[in-house]
C-alpha cells in the first residue's frame, strides 16, 4: 500500500460539499479547523508510512469551498482520502476518521435519488 498527502483542493472540495448538505453550519474558520484535523491525520498516515516528518498547514481553497457540489466526486474524494488517511495504528478511533465518516454519511445522503431509494426489498 502507498500513501500519500491529499491537495488542499482535495480537503477543501469535501468541507464545500459537507457545508451544502450538513445541519451544523459551520464558517471559514470552522472548515479550516476541520481541514487542518483532516489533513493532520493524512500527514500521520504517510510519516507513520515511511518514517517521515510532514507537518503541513491546511490552506482552505475558498473559490471550492464555496462552490463545489458535485455530491459523487466528493464521496469519491472522501474513500481516497480515508485510504490515505489509514496508515497509522490510532486511525480508526480518531476523530479524523469520525469526522470523515460523519461527512461521507451526510453526502451520500445528498446524492441524486437516494431520498427515494428503498430501505429494503
Amino acid at each position: 500500500m502507498s500513501v500519500s498527502i491529499v491537495s488542499n483542493q482535495h480537503i477543501s472540495a469535501i468541507l464545500g460539499a459537507y457545508s451544502k448538505t450538513s445541519k451544523e453550519w459551520f464558517s471559514d474558520y470552522d472548515a479550516k479547523i476541520k481541514g487542518q484535523m483532516l489533513l493532520d491525520a493524512n500527514c500521520k498516515s504517510v510519516n507513520s508510512r515511511y518514517g517521515e516528518n510532514n507537518n503541513l498547514i491546511f490552506k482552505l481553497d475558498i473559490e471550492l469551498f464555496e462552490t463545489f457540489y458535485d455530491m459523487v466526486q466528493a464521496m469519491k474524494f472522501c474513500d481516497s482520502l480515508e485510504y490515505q488517511s489509514c496508515a497509522f495504528p490510532e486511525w480508526h478511533i480518531s476523530k479524523s476518521f469520525s469526522l470523515l465518516q460523519t461527512m461521507r454519511h451526510a453526502i451520500s445522503c445528498c446524492v441524486p435519488g437516494y431520498a427515494n431509494a428503498k430501505l429494503s426489498i
